[in-house]
């Protein structure tokens, strides 16, 4: 078993490894997620491709969104199994789990034109749903002969184009218009030993397919009173990932050794995913510097609130930033902070899980760009 659950492992810690509610980038991320009329660099590429309209002409951005609860509980039983065989007998009484996210971006932005991948964990996917909406999960219960394991994840190539009107009837405001042309690659696997088993399944699926964002956002300047901006943006429109699955089976010998079987192919399946719609708001209150922000992220399965705030500390040079993203099973407090170099940034945020306080979360970026 362990060498089964070694892998399932190690792949949490390589991605950068705990709920689905994904931050990209850390000027968001420390504003709780509210971005949709808020992001204008290439973090808008994922919460409002009109947003990237408000970019400058280069920008590159390299952004890691980890959140994972206590994992040296696992390793340490890993550590201290005495075979590879008897992992489970070796750690009877203990209760291991583990569980996290991955969500993050590399991208350029030449010219208002976006070329970004972005991974996201994996929801709705074809498999038994060990991992719920995590990308990575572990559990084995104390004084139990059982293990579940299980790792989703997907991730987007993304194409971003736009435009921007001018309003004639309204100088001093501009509308926006973006969308995203996304190719996704999903992959995910799935091993449920139960107590007492012979052997187990391991299944495990590889997707693509394709989608599209739609967005749109308005701004008002008006030099003293401040800058106005709302945002829509309609996400994974037209969206289905088609999956190419197989399975093999695991047996647990009499003499302590594992085998396998060979790999057989299972029926191919497909997900069509739910689109998400996201309307927002933000404003800038020159006379005390402070930016707000706010989103309503409409889902299928639930409503989430968005909520930020951001302020200089020490203008031009240190930037500090608040935020709250709420629904009935999401709580998450943000802080952030971002450092201004010439030609460079320096971001990062902390989130904190108000749902499960095990959970580390942290947003860091490194962007360049004029």
């Amino acid at each position: 078993m362990k060498r089964i659950l070694v892998p399932v492992f190690l792949v949490s810690v390589l991605v950068s490894v705990a709920s689905a509610q994904a931050f990209i980038g850390a000027k968001i991320g420390g504003m709780g997620g509210a971005g949709v009329a808020n992001a204008t660099d290439l973090s808008a590429v994922y919460y409002n491709p009109a947003g990237l309209m408000k970019a400058g002409n280069f920008e590159f951005k390299l952004s890691l969104n980890p959140s994972y609860t206590d994992y040296q509980q696992v390793l340490d039983a890993f550590n201290s199994s005495t075979d590879p065989s008897t992992f489970l007998q070796d750690n009877y009484a203990k209760n291991l789990s583990f569980q996290g996210d991955l969500a993050g971006m590399v991208g350029l932005n030449i010219r208002k034109i976006g070329i970004s991948m972005i991974a996201l964990p994996l929801e709705g996917y074809a498999a038994d749903p060990l991992a719920g909406e995590n990308t990575i999960y572990l559990s084995k219960p104390a004084n139990a002969l059982q293990a579940g394991a299980a790792y989703a994840v997907r991730y987007d190539t993304v194409l971003t184009l736009g435009h921007t009107f001018s309003l004639p009837a309204l100088p001093i405001a501009s509308l926006d218009a973006g969308i995203n042309i996304k190719s996704i690659s999903a992959t995910y696997g799935t091993l449920n030993a139960s107590a007492g088993a012979t052997s187990s399944p391991y299944t495990k699926g590889s997707g693509s397919g394709t989608a599209f964002d739609l967005g749109a956002r308005t701004s008002l300047d008006v030099p003293v009173v401040g800058s106005l901006a709302v945002g829509l943006v309609l996400r994974d429109i037209a969206g289905q990932i088609n999956y190419s699955r197989d399975q093999e089976i695991y047996y647990f010998n009499l003499d302590n050794t594992i085998t396998k079987s060979a790999e057989s192919k299972l029926a191919d399946d497909s997900v069509t995913l739910d689109p998400v719609t996201v309307i927002g708001a933000a404003a800038t209150i020159p006379t005390i510097n402070l930016a707000v922000a706010a989103d309503l992220e409409m889902k299928k399965s639930e409503t989430v609130t968005h909520l930020g705030v951001e302020y200089p500390l020490m203008v031009g040079v240190l930037i500090g930033r608040a935020g709250l993203a709420s629904s009935p099973s999401i709580s998450k407090t943000t802080l952030g902070v971002k450092l201004n170099l010439p030609f460079l940034t320096l971001d990062a945020a902390t989130i904190m899980d108000g749902k499960d306080s095990s959970v580390v979360g942290w947003v860091i970026d490194i962007g360049a760009g004029f």
